[in-house]
């Protein structure tokens, strides 16, 4: 997969092809659960990833186990819900769609696999950056 290109804040800086109204998918990258605004913008599938996921979920399958290795595991083994281990999944793919996207900080949001806008969770100024790009070619 090629290098993003990068917009920052409001501004996509690389030239768009086709017009906002053809997004196929946005994936947005965010550390704890920030309020993502826009999240509901109709057709286009929206793909929230929690890049702390994995850390999150660990330290509370972690947290305060007994010195004994086996009560250990058996306290962790009974922490590691069904809830928990979708949320461990789903971290992971995050970690690895982020990698593979080349995002290199978040908040961050990635239009069509192709555009990423740093520093915002804000879809709707995302896609008006997008726009305002796409209507400069």
């Amino acid at each position: 997969m090629g290098r993003l290109k990068v917009g920052m804040a409001a501004a996509v800086l690389a030239p768009a092809v086709a017009t906002a109204a053809s997004l196929e998918r946005i994936d947005v990258f965010v550390v704890g659960a920030p309020a993502v605004a826009g999240a509901d913008i109709g057709e286009i599938p929206v793909m929230i990833h929690r890049v702390d996921q994995v850390r999150v979920v660990r330290q509370a399958l972690n947290e305060n186990l007994p010195d004994n290795p086996e009560a250990a595991r058996r306290l962790a083994r009974q922490r590691l819900t069904d809830e928990r281990r979708q949320a461990l999944v789903d971290g992971y793919e995050g970690l690895i769609r982020a990698r593979r996207l080349g995002v290199e900080k978040v908040p961050a949001v990635v239009l069509d696999e192709r555009y990423v806008v740093y520093g915002s969770t804000d879809l709707e100024r995302a896609i008006a950056a997008y726009r305002e790009v796409a209507d400069g070619d």
